[in-house]
């Protein structure tokens, strides 16, 4: 044998970390100690109890989680039922000002060609007019011509993301 295998095999073997009286002939890889059997199983034992406990907190939390998670969720989505009814109902009162509008818009035409002909009719029956009558008549059909013809290029919804509730048409 050489000299450096007889030195280790003289010299008294490591003791326990723990109790210092029985030799150390497990080391623990966790925290690098020396144990001797009796002593390397109790330091299992407290590593197995702290494991438990690392469990038991763990499945606390995990019910915890779920408790405030589903509480949290059927709140918030309460909330969203209640902005989406709050919006339906304003994109609905938005529509609703929106088609009043448009038959504001529509009906405007035929009260000014209601006009021309309640005056014309009578005058047209008396003979009461004149070549200034006629031109004038001429000239607020055709006006009317344009207005109308214009006003179907103009009423647009405007669309997208993004909308003014109170005035939804261009």
């Amino acid at each position: 044998m050489t000299s450096s295998v007889k030195a280790k095999q003289s010299s008294t073997p490591k003791k326990c970390d723990i109790c210092q009286k029985y030799a150390g002939i497990l080391s623990c890889a966790g925290c690098e100690q020396m144990f001797c059997r009796k002593d390397f199983n109790e330091h299992r034992q407290q590593l197995s109890t702290q494991l438990n406990l690392v469990i038991s907190d763990a499945d606390l939390l995990k019910e915890n989680i779920e408790q405030t998670c589903d509480a949290t969720t059927s709140k918030v989505f309460d909330e969203i039922e209640k902005w989406e009814m709050e919006w339906m109902k304003k994109v609905k009162m938005a529509a609703d000002r929106a088609r009043e509008e448009v038959r504001d818009i529509v009906a405007e035409p035929k009260k000014q060609l209601k006009r021309i002909t309640d005056d014309v009719r009578p005058r047209m029956a008396e003979e009461d007019f004149v070549e200034y009558d006629l031109n004038r008549w001429m000239d607020e059909i055709k006006q009317l011509t344009v207005d109308i013809k214009a006003m179907s290029s103009t009423l647009v919804i405007e669309g997208g993301d993004e909308c003014e509730w109170k005035r939804l048409l261009k």
